[in-house]
Protein backbone atom coordinates (compact mmCIF):
# COMPACT_ATOMS: atom_id res chain seq x y z
CA UNK A 1 0.00 0.00 0.00
CA UNK A 2 2.89 2.40 0.77
CA UNK A 3 4.07 2.03 -2.83
CA UNK A 4 0.63 3.06 -4.11
CA UNK A 5 -0.23 5.82 -1.62
CA UNK A 6 2.21 8.47 -0.41
CA UNK A 7 1.37 9.04 3.21
CA UNK A 8 3.07 12.43 3.17
CA UNK A 9 0.07 13.46 1.06
CA UNK A 10 -2.22 12.62 3.99
CA UNK A 11 -0.16 14.82 6.30
CA UNK A 12 -0.34 17.77 3.91
CA UNK A 13 -4.09 17.35 3.44
CA UNK A 14 -4.73 16.89 7.18
CA UNK A 15 -2.81 20.06 8.07
CA UNK A 16 -5.50 22.06 6.27
CA UNK A 17 -8.07 21.09 8.91
CA UNK A 18 -6.13 20.84 12.19
CA UNK A 19 -6.70 23.43 14.93
CA UNK A 20 -5.81 23.95 18.57
CA UNK A 21 -7.39 21.77 21.27
CA UNK A 22 -9.07 19.43 18.80
CA UNK A 23 -10.51 16.22 20.26
CA UNK A 24 -8.98 12.87 19.30
CA UNK A 25 -12.27 11.61 17.84
CA UNK A 26 -12.40 14.69 15.62
CA UNK A 27 -8.85 14.06 14.42
CA UNK A 28 -9.98 10.63 13.22
CA UNK A 29 -12.89 12.17 11.31
CA UNK A 30 -10.60 14.78 9.74
CA UNK A 31 -8.08 12.09 8.85
CA UNK A 32 -10.77 10.15 7.00
CA UNK A 33 -11.89 13.36 5.28
CA UNK A 34 -8.31 14.10 4.23
CA UNK A 35 -7.91 10.66 2.69
CA UNK A 36 -11.26 10.90 0.89
CA UNK A 37 -10.06 14.15 -0.70
CA UNK A 38 -7.09 12.25 -2.13
CA UNK A 39 -9.23 9.68 -3.96
CA UNK A 40 -8.99 10.20 -7.70
CA UNK A 41 -9.41 8.36 -10.98
CA UNK A 42 -5.62 8.16 -11.16
CA UNK A 43 -5.31 6.62 -7.69
CA UNK A 44 -8.35 4.80 -6.34
CA UNK A 45 -6.27 2.98 -3.71
CA UNK A 46 -7.03 5.78 -1.28
CA UNK A 47 -10.54 4.25 -1.12
CA UNK A 48 -9.03 1.29 0.71
CA UNK A 49 -7.06 3.53 3.09
CA UNK A 50 -10.21 5.52 3.93
CA UNK A 51 -12.16 2.29 4.43
CA UNK A 52 -9.57 0.99 6.88
CA UNK A 53 -9.58 4.24 8.83
CA UNK A 54 -13.38 4.13 9.06
CA UNK A 55 -13.20 0.53 10.26
CA UNK A 56 -10.62 1.42 12.91
CA UNK A 57 -12.94 4.20 14.10
CA UNK A 58 -15.74 1.62 14.41
CA UNK A 59 -13.42 -0.59 16.45
CA UNK A 60 -12.59 2.27 18.83
CA UNK A 61 -16.24 3.10 19.40
CA UNK A 62 -17.16 -0.56 19.95
CA UNK A 63 -14.19 -0.95 22.29
CA UNK A 64 -15.48 1.87 24.50
CA UNK A 65 -19.14 0.86 24.35
CA UNK A 66 -18.52 -2.84 24.98
CA UNK A 67 -15.48 -2.46 27.25
CA UNK A 68 -13.29 -4.80 25.22
CA UNK A 69 -9.62 -4.42 24.18
CA UNK A 70 -9.17 -3.30 20.59
CA UNK A 71 -6.45 -5.87 19.90
CA UNK A 72 -8.96 -8.60 20.77
CA UNK A 73 -11.96 -6.99 19.09
CA UNK A 74 -13.03 -10.25 17.41
CA UNK A 75 -12.85 -13.18 19.80
CA UNK A 76 -15.12 -16.11 20.54
CA UNK A 77 -15.88 -14.75 24.01
CA UNK A 78 -16.68 -11.22 22.80
CA UNK A 79 -18.85 -12.52 19.96
CA UNK A 80 -20.72 -14.90 22.26
CA UNK A 81 -21.44 -12.11 24.75
CA UNK A 82 -22.55 -9.76 21.98
CA UNK A 83 -24.72 -12.48 20.40
CA UNK A 84 -26.50 -13.36 23.64
CA UNK A 85 -26.97 -9.70 24.55
CA UNK A 86 -28.56 -8.90 21.19
CA UNK A 87 -30.94 -11.85 21.56
CA UNK A 88 -31.94 -10.62 25.03
CA UNK A 89 -32.49 -7.12 23.63
CA UNK A 90 -34.61 -8.61 20.82
CA UNK A 91 -32.32 -7.21 18.16
CA UNK A 92 -31.40 -10.74 17.05
CA UNK A 93 -33.77 -13.60 16.25
CA UNK A 94 -35.32 -14.83 19.50
CA UNK A 95 -35.16 -18.52 18.56
CA UNK A 96 -31.50 -18.64 17.50
CA UNK A 97 -30.53 -20.88 20.41
CA UNK A 98 -33.06 -23.51 19.40
CA UNK A 99 -30.79 -24.23 16.45
CA UNK A 100 -27.32 -23.51 17.84
CA UNK A 101 -25.66 -24.50 21.09
CA UNK A 102 -23.50 -22.09 23.12
CA UNK A 103 -20.51 -24.09 21.87
CA UNK A 104 -21.60 -23.45 18.27
CA UNK A 105 -21.68 -19.70 18.93
CA UNK A 106 -18.21 -19.91 20.48
CA UNK A 107 -16.96 -21.70 17.36
CA UNK A 108 -18.59 -19.04 15.20
CA UNK A 109 -16.77 -16.36 17.17
CA UNK A 110 -13.47 -18.16 16.67
CA UNK A 111 -14.12 -18.27 12.92
CA UNK A 112 -14.48 -14.48 12.51
CA UNK A 113 -11.81 -13.07 10.21
CA UNK A 114 -10.70 -9.55 11.02
CA UNK A 115 -8.71 -9.27 7.79
CA UNK A 116 -11.94 -9.21 5.80
CA UNK A 117 -12.74 -5.79 7.30
CA UNK A 118 -9.58 -4.30 5.83
CA UNK A 119 -10.46 -5.35 2.29
CA UNK A 120 -13.45 -2.99 2.18
CA UNK A 121 -13.13 0.34 0.42
CA UNK A 122 -14.58 3.47 1.97
CA UNK A 123 -17.87 3.27 0.06
CA UNK A 124 -18.47 -0.32 1.18
CA UNK A 125 -17.42 0.31 4.78
CA UNK A 126 -19.62 3.41 5.03
CA UNK A 127 -22.63 1.60 3.56
CA UNK A 128 -22.21 -1.26 6.05
CA UNK A 129 -22.00 1.23 8.92
CA UNK A 130 -24.89 3.45 7.85
CA UNK A 131 -27.35 0.91 6.44
CA UNK A 132 -26.75 -2.60 7.69
CA UNK A 133 -25.15 -2.71 11.15
CA UNK A 134 -27.72 -3.06 13.95
CA UNK A 135 -26.58 -0.10 16.02
CA UNK A 136 -29.67 1.97 16.94
CA UNK A 137 -29.01 5.64 17.79
CA UNK A 138 -25.45 5.21 16.47
CA UNK A 139 -24.48 3.27 19.61
CA UNK A 140 -21.74 1.18 18.00
CA UNK A 141 -21.97 -2.40 19.28
CA UNK A 142 -22.25 -4.73 16.28
CA UNK A 143 -19.22 -4.87 13.98
CA UNK A 144 -19.08 -5.89 10.30
CA UNK A 145 -17.81 -9.46 10.74
CA UNK A 146 -20.27 -10.06 13.57
CA UNK A 147 -23.04 -8.87 11.26
CA UNK A 148 -21.98 -11.23 8.47
CA UNK A 149 -21.65 -14.18 10.84
CA UNK A 150 -25.07 -13.57 12.42
CA UNK A 151 -26.62 -13.35 8.94
CA UNK A 152 -24.90 -16.59 7.94
CA UNK A 153 -26.09 -18.38 11.09
CA UNK A 154 -29.64 -17.25 10.34
CA UNK A 155 -29.56 -18.31 6.68
CA UNK A 156 -28.15 -21.74 7.60
CA UNK A 157 -31.00 -22.58 10.00
CA UNK A 158 -32.89 -24.77 7.44
CA UNK A 159 -29.83 -27.03 7.05
CA UNK A 160 -29.55 -30.30 8.94
CA UNK A 161 -27.99 -30.03 12.42
CA UNK A 162 -24.98 -32.05 11.26
CA UNK A 163 -24.00 -29.56 8.56
CA UNK A 164 -25.65 -26.35 9.79
CA UNK A 165 -22.56 -24.70 11.30
CA UNK A 166 -20.32 -25.73 8.41
CA UNK A 167 -22.85 -24.26 5.97
CA UNK A 168 -23.00 -21.05 8.02
CA UNK A 169 -19.23 -20.68 7.77
CA UNK A 170 -19.37 -21.16 4.00
CA UNK A 171 -22.10 -18.51 3.72
CA UNK A 172 -20.08 -16.20 5.96
CA UNK A 173 -16.94 -16.50 3.83
CA UNK A 174 -18.85 -15.91 0.60
CA UNK A 175 -20.68 -12.84 1.92
CA UNK A 176 -17.91 -11.26 3.97
CA UNK A 177 -15.47 -11.45 1.06
CA UNK A 178 -18.06 -9.92 -1.29
CA UNK A 179 -18.05 -12.99 -3.54
CA UNK A 180 -21.82 -12.86 -3.40
CA UNK A 181 -23.93 -9.77 -2.86
CA UNK A 182 -26.98 -10.18 -0.67
CA UNK A 183 -30.04 -7.99 -1.32
CA UNK A 184 -30.69 -5.10 1.04
CA UNK A 185 -33.62 -6.74 2.92
CA UNK A 186 -31.48 -9.82 3.63
CA UNK A 187 -28.61 -7.73 4.99
CA UNK A 188 -31.04 -5.70 7.07
CA UNK A 189 -33.39 -8.40 8.34
CA UNK A 190 -31.59 -11.76 8.37
CA UNK A 191 -30.59 -12.32 12.02
CA UNK A 192 -33.52 -10.21 13.29
CA UNK A 193 -37.12 -11.04 14.17
CA UNK A 194 -38.30 -9.51 10.88
CA UNK A 195 -37.97 -12.22 8.26
CA UNK A 196 -38.57 -10.32 5.04
CA UNK A 197 -35.47 -11.23 3.03
CA UNK A 198 -36.61 -10.54 -0.54
CA UNK A 199 -36.14 -7.36 -2.56
CA UNK A 200 -39.03 -7.35 -5.00
CA UNK A 201 -42.74 -8.08 -4.65
CA UNK A 202 -45.56 -8.14 -7.18
CA UNK A 203 -49.06 -7.47 -5.88
CA UNK A 204 -52.34 -8.01 -7.69
CA UNK A 205 -54.91 -5.32 -6.92
CA UNK A 206 -58.59 -5.92 -7.68
CA UNK A 207 -60.74 -3.05 -8.91
CA UNK A 208 -62.59 -2.45 -5.66
CA UNK A 209 -62.05 -0.19 -2.65
CA UNK A 210 -61.38 -2.96 -0.11
CA UNK A 211 -58.65 -4.55 -2.27
CA UNK A 212 -57.03 -1.21 -3.08
CA UNK A 213 -56.70 -0.14 0.55
CA UNK A 214 -55.67 -3.61 1.70
CA UNK A 215 -52.81 -3.58 -0.81
CA UNK A 216 -51.78 -0.06 0.19
CA UNK A 217 -51.26 -1.43 3.71
CA UNK A 218 -49.32 -4.41 2.30
CA UNK A 219 -47.11 -2.06 0.28
CA UNK A 220 -46.38 0.03 3.36
CA UNK A 221 -45.39 -3.04 5.40
CA UNK A 222 -43.17 -4.38 2.60
CA UNK A 223 -41.47 -1.01 2.13
CA UNK A 224 -40.94 -0.65 5.87
CA UNK A 225 -38.55 -3.60 5.84
CA UNK A 226 -36.67 -2.76 2.64
CA UNK A 227 -38.79 -4.48 0.01
CA UNK A 228 -39.67 -3.02 -3.36
CA UNK A 229 -43.04 -3.16 -5.07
Amino acid sequence: MEDLCNFDDIKKELEKYLMENIATKDITKLLIKAVINLISIENTHWQLVAGRLLTMDLYKQAMRNRNIPIENIYSNQNFSQHFQQYIQQKKYYQNFMEYYSPEDIQKAGSYLKKEYDFAYGYTTALMIKKRYLLNPNNDIQELPQEMYMAIALFLAIPESPETRLETAFAIYDACATQKISLPTPTLMNARTNFHQLSSCFKLNVDDDLRSIYHNIENMAQISKFGGGI
